[in-house]
């Protein structure tokens, strides 16, 4: 096929392109084909696409078990692969995304892909074309595909060169922020998630290593040489991640490598920075973490690509940006200022156990997934992705012997994809360590003196720490939540359980509620945040059924009470108006079970036949944990003949339902009078409606449609 290339190289040349795709394309035909949504199991891929503009960059590699189904170790499997095929200008190829590398999903609920443009003679230096080729934002692009449709949005472009292109790219869920890393002037920069395209003006943070992290450790500042191409080393960044625990953004720092030479003083680093509320770094809390571990003679290659395993250790995915095999997954375990490197033959990725792309991430089993350059080799040749089993194969010769390889373009029988293969992100999904865990103990309403409900909540619960520090303070900055700040004293050790908090909630509508907590280290430090959820009880959700009749034994109000939201133990009556108006008596111990009812009968007196009554009905759990509280108004009514008569007519939600008015109102009157039952039955007004002594009559019905009307009532 014959396509225009898109280059932003010198001369702008128009290349005759070789057939490739139609190959790929037919070889993946033949398999089962994945799909959007990116679904927990599954790994985005990136790769370079070589002399072909219609080959695809990036797919969707279904690695759940599902898709593994059949596949043997040692071997290599054709994965079933999503590459949004067939969407013409949305498909996910070198024509209409460019060369990319860097790769990340959000935390939508059907998540969305990023990827970030890449400069071939940086990350792809041996490969065809030699020349930049880049999408329509250019170097600096950053892309957004769809994570129900597969569409391509142009997301933002950051400024960069056509010899620096951008790093990688990682999601914090905390903060909704990509944070992505620029080589050509050794930013990090925080892009919000949300609209796409990112709207104009919408300011996008920084942070610079060389001037505002290295100062904090009390080195020399590396200021940016302004020249067109990549900023220096020791202010280059690379690999980027957020702690899900520490709220810290850990980043790779390139001195040397197999491109630029080994550096005699100085190693590839490893540092972080702590992150504020709205997840900008704080310059000052700057830490050198680590350097890496030399590989022979005496050099390492820099980190491309950094992740948090399922368990909180930090894997380190090497890259060897001129050749290949020379680049390690190494694992760190600890945590900030306190990481120790594991063997670093523990991950063994493909060809002399040196073949990482970049990156790494751990599955929610402990198995790692990581790209290589070279994953099987002899007989097969297979270069792209490769699962790790969990405890690593370092026992395995060759390293793939135990582990599941799928070739990147899904011809393993092509010529070697040698430095064409990019990085990888594996949706590891509801395996992510949380923060921490809110335990709820109960919540009751506040009552004021008179009885009446003020509006607020006291609900108590406990948390457990799990942020991987010790824990100081806990803030809730939530103007509907009081008190905002909250101390541990002592300090709560991680993985330890507070004792009970209360806290009051104000101002909120029966339902659903959230909100945020904040977690504060010794060194009052942002540990990370997570979610206080509770449900604010409406245990009226279905209307209390009221009827007040009076008798010649007396007056009696009857409630049906059906609770949805927890079961009854306990029912207060509290008499509102008029003031005449009294309740014996007033508390009712009962038992009604979740989505059950019953029906109680209250004695009452100095209200009249006619006249509207109102009373506060609180209802409680057996335990007294929760209650919640409504005012019932209701007209008495009568069934004796020498009850006085009333002033004005029954109320006009006639069949009590607690709508009124409506149809159902008119309806059940109707079929009460032709001898019928009633919707609520037996819990409708009697058919005296206008309560002038005769039933059932014209004017009944005609009072009630007057009513229903606006009207007067007829007597």
């Amino acid at each position: 096929m014959n396509r225009l290339m898109r280059h932003h190289g010198a001369g702008g040349k128009v290349r005759a392109l070789a057939s490739a795709a139609a190959v790929f394309l037919a070889s993946a035909t033949a398999l089962g084909q994945a799909s959007l949504p990116v679904n927990v199991g599954e790994t985005v891929h990136t790769f370079q696409a070589s002399n072909d503009l219609g080959r695809t960059v990036v797919t969707l590699v279904d690695t759940t078990p599902t898709g593994l189904t059949g596949a043997v170790p040692g071997t290599n499997f054709l994965a079933p692969i999503f590459w949004n095929q067939g969407a013409g200008a949305n498909e996910w190829t070198a024509d209409n995304l460019g060369q990319v590398y860097g790769v990340t999903i959000d935390g939508a609920a059907n998540p969305n892909i990023y990827v970030t443009s890449a400069v071939t003679r940086i990350i792809y230096p041996n490969s065809l074309p030699f020349e930049a080729v880049f999408g329509p934002l250019g170097p600096g692009g950053i892309y957004r595909l769809d994570g129900t449709t597969g569409a391509i949005c142009p997301l933002v472009a950051l400024p960069s060169d056509a010899d620096s292109g951008l790093g990688n790219i990682t999601f914090s869920p905390q903060h909704n922020s990509l944070y992505v890393t620029n080589f050509a002037d050794g930013l990090i920069y925080r892009v919000p998630v949300g609209a796409c395209p990112l709207p104009q003006g919408v300011p996008l943070p920084t942070y610079d290593h060389g001037l505002q992290g290295r100062p904090a450790e009390g080195l020399t500042a590396i200021a940016d040489s302004g020249q067109t191409g990549p900023t220096q080393l020791g202010r280059r960044v690379w690999g980027v991640a957020v702690h899900p625990t520490e709220n810290r953004l850990y980043y790779g720092v390139w001195w040397e490598g197999s491109s630029v030479g080994a550096n005699p003083t100085e190693d590839n680093e490893v540092w972080s920075v702590a992150l504020d509320a709205s997840g900008n770094p704080i310059a000052a809390t700057a830490n050198r973490e680590f350097a890496h571990p030399a590989l022979q003679p005496s050099f390492s290659n820099p980190a491309a690509g950094l992740s948090f395993s399922n368990t909180n250790s930090l894997l380190v995915g090497e890259r060897t940006a001129s050749g290949a095999h020379q680049s390690r997954l190494l694992e760190f375990t600890g945590a900030t200022g306190a990481w120790v490197a594991q063997p670093t033959n523990k991950y063994k990725v493909g060809v002399s156990d040196a073949s990482c792309g970049g990156g790494g991430m751990s599955d929610c089993q402990g198995n790692v997934w990581t790209a290589g350059d070279g994953v099987i080799f002899g007989p097969q040749v297979s270069y792209g992705l490769m699962r790790i089993p969990n405890g690593g194969n370092a026992a395995d010769t060759p390293s793939w012997t135990n582990s599941i390889c799928i070739d990147s373009d899904q011809q393993p029988t092509d010529t070697q994809d040698k430095t064409q293969i990019g990085t990888l992100w594996h949706h590891r999904g509801a395996c992510e360590q949380p923060c921490g865990r809110v335990n709820p103990v109960g919540l009751v309403p506040q009552i004021d003196a008179t009885g009446a409900a003020t509006g607020c909540w006291t609900y108590t619960f406990t948390i457990t720490n799990t942020s991987g520090q010790p824990v100081q303070f806990m803030l809730i900055p939530d103007a509907n939540v009081s008190p905002n700040v909250i101390p541990f004293i002592p300090a709560l050790a991680n993985n330890a359980t507070s004792a009970n908090i209360t806290v009051t909630i104000c101002n909120v509508q029966p339902g659903p509620f959230s909100f945020p907590i904040v977690l504060m280290n010794t060194n009052n430090e942002e540990c990370c945040r997570l979610e206080g959820d509770v449900e604010i009880p409406d245990c009226f959700n279905t209307p209390v059924r009221p009827r007040a009749i009076c008798t010649t034994a007396g007056c009696s109000l009857s409630l049906t009470i059906q609770p949805l939201d927890f079961p009854v133990g306990h029912v207060f009556i509290w008499p509102v108006s008029p003031a005449t108006l009294g309740v014996n008596p007033t508390y009712y111990p009962i038992a009604i079970p979740q989505f059950g009812q019953q029906k109680i009968n209250i004695p009452f007196s100095g209200v009249g036949v006619g006249e509207q009554m109102c009373v506060r009905v609180f209802i409680h759990t057996p335990d007294l944990r929760e209650c919640c509280e409504q005012v019932i108004c209701v007209t008495v009514g009568r069934e004796c003949p020498d009850c006085p008569l009333p002033v004005s007519c029954d109320s006009i939600d006639f069949n009590n339902d607690g709508l009124f008015p409506d149809d159902a109102d008119l309806v059940d009157f109707l079929n009460v009078l032709a001898g019928g039952t009633c919707s609520n039955d037996p819990f409708c007004n009697d058919l005296d409606f206008n309560n002038n002594g005769l039933y059932p009559e014209d004017n009944d019905l005609m009072s009630l449609l007057s009513i229903l009307a606006g009207g007067e009532c007829i007597d």
